[in-house]
């Protein structure tokens, strides 16, 4: 996989002008010649992800708020990472691409934050239908406390920050860095999000597969794409995805 790239001469393509909270993103989306997998779906898109949330840092920065994330900081890599089905797959295609001893390595970090998760109890929790704010909340700081790192965390930095998940990318705070290593104990103000481009891939995955939507907690998410293996291979035509995301992106779809 590779993030962005021209289009080559005869491809077809499709304009688009996204309406965002920040203003509008326009973009020309190549239409690729080859059915596409819905982790192939979801990577092509990763890019868009970022520049939604580029205007939103530049709304913050001109409203006098600047992003106090640093290389280095991890604090949110300790945090609950939720991914769409797609993204899940795409996890796992990225894992599957790396050197043997590199995937060894990052599948036994997998392997200790699932555990760390199941002794905790909390596994059950995070699977199951979140009703309120307030749950959310308490779910999230009680994953805080394992102190369960990434595992792709290595020297407190992203280790596949080019190909880190939508939620990764929006995930930018204005308050004091310090906050976030203490969560709880401090305010966090988060850049607000035009677009959660990870709810559009799970409402679209829902549908085509005639299930309900759902979360995949990112530690789960190499043994989650094991089990949804076949469904995780299927294709569809590109511009039926490409639109059907599309339409998922539409304001009348967003939540608030």
């Amino acid at each position: 996989m590779s993030e962005g790239g021209p289009k080559t001469a005869g491809q077809q393509a499709i304009a688009i002008e996204l309406a965002t909270a920040h203003g509008p993103l326009r973009a020309m989306i190549p239409i690729p010649p080859k059915p596409l997998r819905l982790p192939e779906l979801a990577f092509n898109f990763m890019g868009m992800s970022s520049k939604v949330t580029d205007l939103a840092v530049q709304h913050e920065e001109r409203e006098g708020r600047s992003v106090s994330c640093r290389k280095g900081c991890g604090a949110c890599c300790r945090q609950v990472v939720p991914l769409s089905p797609p993204e899940a797959w795409m996890i796992a295609d990225i894992v599957a691409g790396m050197p043997p001893a590199r995937q060894a390595e990052v599948r036994a970090a997998f392997a200790t934050a699932d555990d760390a998760v199941a002794r905790s109890g909390l596994g059950a929790a995070l699977a199951g239908r979140i009703e309120s704010v307030g749950q959310m909340t308490s779910l999230a700081l009680q994953y805080f406390q394992l102190g369960a790192a990434c595992p792709f965390l290595r020297n407190e930095s992203c280790s596949i920050h080019p190909y880190r998940p939508s939620i990764c990318r929006e995930y930018l705070v204005t308050s004091p860095a310090e906050n976030c290593a203490q969560l709880g104990r401090g305010p966090i103000d988060r850049v607000p999000a035009g677009i959660r481009l990870s709810e559009a891939l799970s409402r679209l995955t829902a549908k085509l597969l005639g299930r309900e939507a759902e979360v995949v907690p990112l530690t789960q998410a190499l043994a989650w794409a094991e089990a949804h293996r076949e469904e995780g291979q299927r294709t569809w035509d590109a511009r039926t995805l490409l639109e059907g995301l599309l339409a998922e992106l539409s304001p009348s779809n967003r939540s608030v």
